[in-house]
């Protein structure tokens, strides 16, 4: 096998009839298979997901960092009100 090639498996799933005649239409109107283009649909999923997943996972850790910080006396809490009138005058300069 060579460097590039990754191993295969078979994945099957249900879906209206609706469905996979779009598909189907859709695939001849690119002139790609159905299975092309559920390949395609499948690593922008996948690609999608891990960006969010990568992101939220930044977010929990700024979150918790932010959090010990505070607890730990290294900053101080920003009032609701100032974050707020501060958001203001950004968007409305």
């Amino acid at each position: 096998m060579l460097a590039t090639e990754q191993k295969k498996a078979h994945l099957s799933l249900k879906v209206d009839l609706s469905k996979k005649d779009a598909l189907k239409r859709i695939a001849e109107k690119r002139d790609r298979s159905v299975h092309f283009l559920l390949n395609e649909a499948v690593q922008k999923f996948i690609d999608e997901e891990n960006e969010r997943l990568a992101y939220e996972e930044y977010v929990e850790k700024r979150v918790m960092k932010a959090y010990n910080e505070f607890k730990s006396g290294k900053s101080q809490p920003i009032p609701a009100e100032e974050v707020y009138r501060e958001l203001d005058e950004l968007l409305n300069s």
